[in-house]
């Protein structure tokens, strides 16, 4: 076994966030961890990691296991080039490594063989001759395959660093491995690149994923945080789906029987209890009735998000032409594509896909701006543009702020409703 949590409670604000939680992971088990945003779960990451503390309840890991996390959307801050960093994950072998050269050019002093032997024993076991080969593998399969590895990773971007931390937890190679939306900046290639790589993973793995396929991929158990209390499922995401359906309706046809009997009860003792004949036993449910372990009510989940795009007028059918479009990029122009071709009419929805850096936002940026001839918007046409990096919203404000802004002549009680839409309330309108 490698982390046991036991009874473990985490309050927030006077609130509960965490009730009850009791689970363990053992080795070389694959759980996948699921629940609505807000529930928790980043937070139980966290509390596993040992960075923060529990209010009550414990978590404790094994003497001598590792555990490594990787937070959602944290990237790799270091001076050193892509390489330096990589190879100091392996610090004291390349140590051992120096010491045994050393060693084989003075055989001839006393206890040297020896010493030799046994560090080159020790050298071979722990796979030392595979460090660069191991590195090879996991840059290329992270997308490092044509940069540069000298690169300072100061100089990388956003998402390059977020993978490249990726990276170094893989070959740090901990006994449990916490991934918190591991793909958020991976194309389709580098997750099923992932998959694979996790699947002859020897350690545990802990994995946060909005992505149902990946969880089909990687996970053999499912912990469900819901209402601030976890239940594990055995199976992978589809299975845990199907089980909690079927739980849940149990559960609710549970509680209406036994509401149903309580009813009964009440009723019984409401008419029987001033008749003499049947006084006692009237008393007698009613004491039966105390004694009840009443079921709570069972939980149901919370709305999903409803996202409508109004419009006031009905857009033109034909929305978009584009006719022998040619993209290049950069001072050299770099050409992306040439005579590209597309029409899109209204109520299509189109999907655009293709490894990092092919150009895809590139073509989206294109065609908000329309500048070229090639691209022709119908009439009237408004186009609405959600970017990847959220550069369109200002951090210092608050969530009401922010979308309040927009529109001055709205109410307080209007700006609640189109953000409770997308589950923010109460209090979380006041965040930044």
């Amino acid at each position: 076994m490698i982390v046991s949590i036991d009874h473990a409670v985490k309050i927030y604000n006077g609130v509960e966030l965490l009730h009850d939680i009791c689970a363990t992971v053992e080795d070389r088990e694959r759980i996948g961890f699921v629940g609505v945003n807000g529930a928790g779960k980043s937070t139980l990451l966290r509390l596993i990691a040992g960075l923060e503390p529990l209010d009550g309840g414990n978590i404790h890991v094994s003497s001598g296991k590792r555990i490594g996390f990787l937070r959602q959307d944290s990237g790799l801050e270091s001076e050193n080039t892509i390489e330096e960093e990589m190879r100091s994950i392996f610090h004291d072998l390349l140590l051992m490594e120096k010491r045994i050269a050393l060693l084989r050019e003075s055989m001839d002093e006393e206890g040297a063989a020896r010493e030799y032997a046994r560090l080159q024993t020790d050298f071979e076991q722990r796979e030392g001759y595979q460090i660069d080969v191991k590195i090879r593998k996991v840059l290329n399969g992270m997308g490092f395959a044509d940069k540069d590895w000298g690169f300072p990773i100061s100089s990388l971007s956003g998402g390059e660093k977020t993978r490249l931390a990726l990276a170094k937890q893989l070959l740090e190679a901990p006994d449990l491995l916490i991934l918190d939306e591991p793909t958020n900046h991976l194309d389709f290639k580098r997750i099923l690149w992932l998959e694979e790589f996790l699947k002859s993973y020897k350690g545990a793995l802990l994995v946060v994923s909005h992505d149902r396929y990946f969880l089909d991929q990687t996970a053999e158990k499912i912990w469900d945080l819901e209402n601030g209390r976890l239940t594990s499922y055995r199976g992978n995401n589809t299975k845990f789906a199907a089980m909690k359906t079927e739980r849940v309706l149990a559960e609710q046809r549970e509680f209406a029987k036994e509401q149903e009997k309580i009813a009964a009860m009440k009723e019984y003792i409401e008419k029987n209890r001033a008749r003499a004949s049947t006084a006692k036993s009237a008393r007698g449910r009613e004491k039966a009735l105390a004694r009840m372990d009443v079921k709570e009510r069972p939980y149901i989940e919370q709305k999903r998000a409803k996202i409508r795009f109004p419009y006031d007028r009905e857009p033109v059918k034909a929305v978009l032409n584009i006719a022998g479009l040619d993209l290049t990029v950069g001072e050299e122009n770099f050409l992306l594509f040439r005579d590209f071709n597309l029409s899109l009419q209204r109520g299509e929805k189109l999907g655009i896909i293709g490894p990092n850096g092919v150009g895809k936002s590139t073509l989206l940026k294109t065609l908000r701006q329309a500048k070229n001839s090639a691209i022709h918007w119908g009439d009237q046409v408004v186009l609405g543009y959600y970017d990847q990096e959220g550069a369109t919203l200002n951090p210092e404000n608050t969530v009401i702020e922010e979308l309040w802004q927009h529109d001055f002549k709205m109410t307080e009680r209007e700006v609640r409703t189109a953000l409770g839409r997308v589950l923010l309330r109460g209090e979380e309108v006041y965040k930044r």
